[in-house]
């Protein structure tokens, strides 16, 4: 059973979902230094008197020694947000336009420029209105909200009465941000599309939508990865062995009775 991702466009009340049929690549990368970088000419010193046998004793140098080697040892500088790769497919179910054309346009939506009502461009990713985003919580209730949201948008998508005028009367003219979830992998509160390509089917509905569309996306969040966030928020809750644990001392009980009476 193939993966699906559930996407949400901040501020612009905007919820659907995606089917993940190639292999999904998340990075995580962290920057390091070396304390040595930090001081100009400390490891050329120390390399000095290391070496200077005649100068200090055995005890002295082997002392340095270990100096040089914690001059470079990594220390953490940064974490970079989380990136996720994706290959998503959206395919014909009952309406070209819903199923196919709507949640691709609005994916290709958030990686250009868009004219404001005004005749002014929004920019992709952060404007000065929503950077105050950044300092929101991430809470469980966001994911099942996202997932429910995402399940009615899927519904809707397949409703044909969902008619195509409400495009592009809906799509985010001033929100370039969204929330990714891979169930089970990863969940980016806030992110941007660094990058789309998107391949169109060369057959269409009788209405003149593609059948299907293969988007390539790169993801990428706004802030720094922490691992309670982004990953351990959503991964699946074991199953108890014993969901119930008073029938089981009741089952206990009764057997222990059945044993005293034989």
């Amino acid at each position: 059973m193939a993966n699906r991702i559930y996407i949400d466009i901040i501020g612009a009340d905007i919820t659907f979902s995606a089917i993940c049929q190639e292999d999904i690549n998340v990075q995580a990368i962290s920057q390091f230094t070396r304390i040595s970088d930090l001081i100009p000419g400390m490891n050329e010193l120390v390399n000095l008197i290391t070496t200077s046998g005649g100068v200090m004793n055995n005890q002295v140098s082997s002392a340095m020694g270990w100096v040089k080697n914690a001059l470079d040892v990594p220390i953490w500088n940064k974490t970079e947000p989380v990136k996720l790769a994706l290959d998503l497919n959206f395919f014909v179910q009952t309406s070209g336009y819903g199923d196919v054309w709507r949640p691709t346009m609005l994916l290709q939506s958030m990686c250009v420029l868009s004219k404001k009502r005004n005749g002014t461009l929004a920019t992709p990713g952060f404007s000065l209105r929503s950077i105050g985003k950044m300092r929101e919580s991430v809470k469980e209730s966001d994911v099942k909200k996202l997932q429910e949201n995402a399940a009615k948008a899927d519904s809707m998508s397949r409703d044909l009465s969902l008619v195509e005028k409400s495009f592009p009367s809906d799509y985010p003219v001033s929100s370039k941000l969204c929330s990714i979830y891979v169930p089970g992998i990863v969940y980016i509160p806030i992110a941007l599309i660094e990058s789309i390509q998107v391949m169109w089917s060369k057959q269409l509905t009788d209405k003149g939508y593609p059948i299907w569309s293969k988007v390539n996306c790169q993801f990428t969040g706004a802030s720094a990865s922490v691992f309670e966030d982004n990953f351990l928020s959503i991964c699946p809750k074991p199953v108890s062995a014993n969901p119930r644990p008073e029938l089981l001392s009741d089952e206990i009980s009764a057997a222990a009775k059945g044993v005293g009476k034989k």
